[in-house]
């Protein structure tokens, strides 16, 4: 981050990914549009949705500083690098199409930017949305010394985490780093995470800051995904070169061969028990 920082109201550069949530899309806009700071750019990056996404960007076209375009790409992590790409910002977030900010969130880490002049990293808290009931549920927070010497060791063995829609990255960190790895569809956040950590990034957390909301609902996930990422944490880990442990291994043998443990817990339930008790001791 430029050390004069402190002397102007830097770009923000907003990051939304998308493909098929026109349903929640304009309320992420809205999001952006009603924050309590104006030097914010917003980037959308549709993957060719078939609803009515390009209907609803063309009726913000013009009306505040958004830039989108529609193609195919390769997934998210394809989308967010040509976000990075077009970014202009010293300061850049990404906004899920199904997530949205609180009034004050940039102005918030612009702030914790400006005070903290080393910073790569900011964060605050997140809260879940149920899209159903419009009611606000989870709150996602974290004692303040999660995030004291955090090495990439902790992303990597899940013992520290990151709230990755609350989380604004600054631009020198971006380009010590380089792009995210468009061959991850799960791990894309942790494999960028600990190759910042390993360049130096230093994270600052905004206690008590409601950053943003998660929008829940049922397209979010699948038992199909589940699956897909048990076996992508255990190629993530040999990615980087150190032992798989037990319990994640057999994570990925419980999703891979599912039949197998239904089995025994529907004819073997007290053996199943046992089983599952000793992997949660291990």
């Amino acid at each position: 981050m430029n050390q004069d920082l402190s002397n102007k109201k830097p770009l923000v550069s907003i990051i939304t990914p998308t493909f098929n949530r026109a349903n929640f899309l304009e309320k992420t806009i809205q999001s952006v549009i009603d924050q309590d700071y104006e030097n914010i750019e917003h980037l959308v990056l549709d993957g060719g949705s078939s609803d009515n996404t390009i209907e609803t960007l063309k009726k913000y076209d013009g009306k505040y500083n958004l830039r989108w375009i529609s193609e195919k790409d390769r997934g998210q992590a394809d989308a967010c690098n040509k976000g990075l790409k077009m970014a202009k910002g010293e300061i850049i977030g990404f906004c899920n199409s199904d997530d949205f900010y609180t009034k004050d969130a940039v102005k918030n880490v612009v702030e914790a930017f400006i005070k903290n002049t080393n910073a790569d990293l900011v964060l605050g808290d997140c809260q879940e949305l149920d899209c159903q009931t419009n009611q606000l549920s989870k709150l996602h927070s974290a004692d303040p010394s999660l995030f004291e010497n955090i090495t990439p060791e902790d992303i990597l063995y899940g013992k520290k985490w990151l709230f990755q829609p609350s989380l604004f990255y600054s631009r020198r960190i971006i380009e010590k780093t380089g792009p995210m790895n468009i061959n991850y569809k799960f791990f894309i956040e942790n494999d960028w995470w600990i190759r910042m950590l390993k360049n130096g990034a230093k994270v600052i957390y905004l206690d008590n800051k409601v950053i943003a909301i998660i929008g829940s609902h049922g397209g979010r996930g699948s038992v199909r995904d589940a699956a897909k990422a048990a076996k992508e944490s255990v190629e993530f880990m040999k990615n980087n070169k150190v032992k798989v442990p037990l319990e994640k291994r057999i994570y990925y043998f419980r999703w891979k061969y599912p039949k197998i443990p239904n089995f025994l817990k529907n004819h073997f339930p007290r053996l199943f028990s046992l089983f599952r008790n000793v992997i949660r001791k291990i």
